[in-house]
């Protein structure tokens, strides 16, 4: 059967029922999540659906804190745009523009918009979790322990970022502090990255070809390369 240590992963996550978070929570299963798939899927869920089955549905904020379950954001490329800070954003702000979309180059301020389950919300630094820690912990055993923070002895991945909010809510760090959900949040559905800064390229090209015999830890850190990068 399955294990926590298996760290088995079930994709998706969109309606799920009390029981079958019960599962997921005892057998350590990750839940690959696609924020993107709200603003995407709301207006039919909220159609199609009796309110009984809506009350776990897209509920990536209490499975997080509540249930305490593991959770890694993903994009389903291409059925949703690859981007991460699309998915981050939609995360985020969890909302359906009605009529146009919700902010431009030429109008930056909000136009109205459907949110739904503005509860399931998650702060800047919730979501920027399920992208990098989250992330690391679904793609390989011990994962965690090499990829996704920005601590010493850790593969030196990141990216430098434009830093703005086109949203004009203000606010600023202390408001992201204290989790308050789109404010003060610089992410962006066109963020641009500026620079990126690769430790994995760079230690692919100076070290020694592996022998046949390579390490479990090898394996490993080569599995969670390739698997970091499927959304």
């Amino acid at each position: 059967g399955v294990t926590p240590s298996d760290r088995a992963v079930l994709t998706h996550c969109q309606v799920l029922g009390e029981d079958l978070i019960g599962l997921i929570e005892e057998l350590g299963v990750v839940c690959n999540v696609q924020p993107s798939f709200v603003p995407t899927d709301m207006k039919w869920v909220q159609e199609r659906l009796d309110p009984a089955s809506q009350v776990h549905a897209y509920i990536w904020r209490s499975l997080l804190l509540k249930w305490g379950v593991h959770v890694a954001g993903g994009s389903d490329a291409p059925i949703e745009h690859c981007s991460p800070f699309l998915g981050m954003y939609d995360a985020i702000y969890r909302e359906r523009p009605i009529g146009s979309p919700t902010t431009t180059t030429s109008n930056p301020n909000p136009t109205p918009a459907e949110v739904y389950k503005p509860q399931e919300r998650l702060t800047f630094a919730e979501s920027l979790y399920i992208y990098t820690v989250g992330g690391a912990y679904a793609a390989c055993r011990n994962g965690e322990y090499l990829f996704g923070q920005l601590v010493p002895g850790y593969v030196g991945d990141c990216v430098m970022v434009q830093a703005r909010d086109s949203r004009g809510l203000g606010g600023g760090s202390e408001e992201c502090a204290e989790g308050g959900a789109g404010v003060g949040i610089d992410i962006t559905k066109d963020t641009r990255v500026l620079k990126l800064f690769s430790d994995q390229y760079n230690r692919a090209s100076t070290q020694e070809p592996k022998s046949d015999t390579g390490t479990d830890a090898d394996v490993n850190a080569d599995d969670s390369n390739n698997s970091s990068n499927t959304n």
